[in-house]
Parts: structure tokens; sequence; C-alpha cells
């Protein structure tokens, strides 16, 4: 066991009960309240008991839910002080800016619009071709996991088979960097002709899937505009704003109850 139990929960949480991972998730997603609850509280809200309380707390070696209690307030006034910590606080600094760089540049309207046209589509299709295929197959599984009909298309010479076969029911969410992939491009501009729905999720304005595409999401890449010379993650901004559409996907409650079960079947056969 670590001296922070948030991190200590996290690690045990593979090896807990299903009834000790309802209690795990809420403390975690809920640290401020719990200092003010009982263990009652706190069984009646993860639909626990009390005895369930205490042996989840003895099994992160505390004494009992007061004392874990004690440990979790410990945690939460924590206060981050910068310092020079070397790679840790590059890396951590290189991060914060893409990700703040991104929320400026990320017009809410326009995401939620992309929301919109994924839950009304029969059928989507993420594209991802180099190191945009990790994040596309990552969003596909999502979607999936809430219930949509989607599919990530990582091959140069699949994004061309299957953009021939699409209709005007079907979305493609295109995943570039540069966005001036040609293969990618390509494709697009034949799903264009079979009018399909197209997104883009890019950083460069002036690219070429920028002009093909029906709707362009521009994430920031420091990579490109931070002379960043490191070999550091270029998805960082992409994952980020598909964490942001998920999340806003979630808000229905059919997709959250489809999550759910999904997270469920998962847990009960692992």
């Amino acid at each position: 066991m670590s001296n922070n139990l948030v991190i200590d929960i996290e690690e045990q949480y593979p090896f807990l009960s299903p009834k000790e991972k309802n209690i795990a998730l809420y403390i975690l997603m809920h640290k401020d309240e719990i200092k003010n609850m009982k263990s009652s509280d706190l069984a009646k809200k993860t639909k626990t008991s009390p005895a369930t309380i205490t042996r989840f707390a003895n099994k992160l070696n505390c004494d009992g839910f007061i004392d874990m209690k004690i440990k979790l307030s410990a945690y939460s006034s924590e206060v981050y002080e910068e310092k020079e910590v070397g790679i840790l606080s590059d890396v951590y600094s290189f991060y914060a800016t893409i990700i703040n760089n991104t929320i400026k540049s990320l017009k809410l309207e326009k995401v939620d619009q992309i929301v919109n046209t994924i839950k009304s589509s029969k059928k989507i299709y993420v594209y991802g071709i180099g190191s945009s295929a990790h994040t596309a197959n990552e969003f596909s599984h999502r979607l999936l996991r809430m219930g949509l009909t989607a599919a990530a298309i990582t091959d140069s010479h699949l994004t061309l088979i299957n953009s021939a076969v699409l209709n005007e029911h079907d979305l493609i969410i295109a995943i570039s960097n540069t966005g001036s992939t040609k293969d990618l491009n390509n494709a697009l501009l034949i799903a264009k002709e079979k009018k399909a729905m197209l997104v883009a999720i890019t950083n460069t304005g002036n690219s070429p899937i920028a002009e093909i595409c029906d709707l362009v999401l521009f994430v920031y890449n420091g990579n490109l505009f931070m002379e960043e010379k490191r070999f550091i993650n270029n998805q960082i901004s992409l994952v980020f704003l598909i964490d942001v559409i998920s999340t806003l996907l979630l808000e229905d409650d059919k997709l959250n109850d489809t999550m759910n079960l999904t997270v469920e079947l998962i847990e009960k056969n692992s």
C-alpha cells in the first residue's frame, strides 16, 4: 500500500468484489462528500451495508470507516506546489498547454452538432491512419459500448473500400493531425460522392481534410506549434476531444444505460 489512499483504491479495484467496486467508484467520484458522511449514508448511496463498508476499509489497511475518511481528507487537502521536478514537470507543462490551447480553439456549438450527428447516424466509421489509428480504435470502442453501430477503419486500402459502399445515412469521423494524409483524403472524397456525412478532427485549418468535410473540429498540436523536439504523444489533444464528446454522449440516458450494462457484462466475465 502507498501513502495515498486514492491510489490504493485504484490499484485494488480489479481485485474487489462487485459490492466493493460500487463503494470504490463512489468514493473516487465523490471524494469531497465522504468527509460529511456516516457509514450508513455511504452504504445507502452504494446499495451495500455498513459491514461491507468496514470490510472495504480494512482491505485498504484502514481501521474502519472513520480512519478511511481521515486518510481521504488528507489526500483532498494536498496542495500542488509548483517546483522543479525535472522531466516530470516539463512533460506535465507541455500537456497542460496543449489541453488549454485546445479548449480555447474548440467551438462548443460544433461539438454539440457532432454529438447530435453521431446519435442520429445509422452507422459510424472512425478513420485514422498511422498514429491516429490508436485514437480511432479507442473512439469506436466507446461508441460500441454505448450501443451505437461503429467501427474503426485504420488501413489506407480499407478506407477506400469502405468509403465506396457508404450512403447518406452513414457517418465518417476522420481523425488526422495534419489533415494532409493523401490516402485518407482520397477515401473521404469518395465518401462525399456517396453523400455520407463527413466529420474531421484535425489541427490545421488550411489542410485538405478541412475543405472536404462537412464539419471540422480543430485541436492544438504542440509538436507542430510549440517547437517541441522530444518524443511526446501527438494524440493528447485528440484524446481529450473524444473524452469531451464521449462525456456529452453519456448525458443521453439510453446511451448511458447501455454503457453501464456493457461495463457490468465485462466485469462479470473477466
